[in-house]
């Protein structure tokens, strides 16, 4: 049997209660729920950070790397979307995936000239004024 525990996650609901995701899965590969939690550090420097979410209905400190952030990354004071799983490499603590929320950086949009993938990076041309 497994413990479904590490899937209760509560989100905000469009009224004034919260709502309650409960997804009902015996594999822990399967989907995560979401939640949502507060942006406490980001460091985009050394590439990580932790939000602040309820998980099973206690406030923790949740780690997500930036591999994990789906557009903008956080800023400071951010709700953030995520699905939070239990930490492999550390029993009793959370990670992060699918982070999505962010509002570092600006709305430019451009043309991706080259992009070296084995780098991670590349170059874009701006499109606007």
């Amino acid at each position: 049997s497994s413990d479904l525990s590490h899937y209760f996650c509560p989100i905000s609901g469009s009224g004034s209660l919260p709502v309650l995701v409960v997804l009902v899965s015996l594999s822990p590969s399967e989907a995560m729920p979401s939640c949502q939690g507060t942006l406490k550090s980001f460091n985009p420097t050394k590439g990580f950070g932790f939000i602040a979410a309820t998980v099973n209905g206690q406030q923790v400190d949740v780690f997500f790397h930036q591999k994990d952030i789906v557009g903008k990354p956080p800023q400071d004071g951010d709700v953030l979307t995520l699905q939070v799983e239990p930490n492999p490499n550390q029993p009793g603590k959370y990670s992060g995936k699918n982070v999505v929320g962010g509002s570092m950086g600006g709305d430019l949009q451009g043309t991706v000239k080259s992009y070296r993938e084995g780098n991670g990076w590349g170059f874009i041309e701006y499109n606007g004024v």
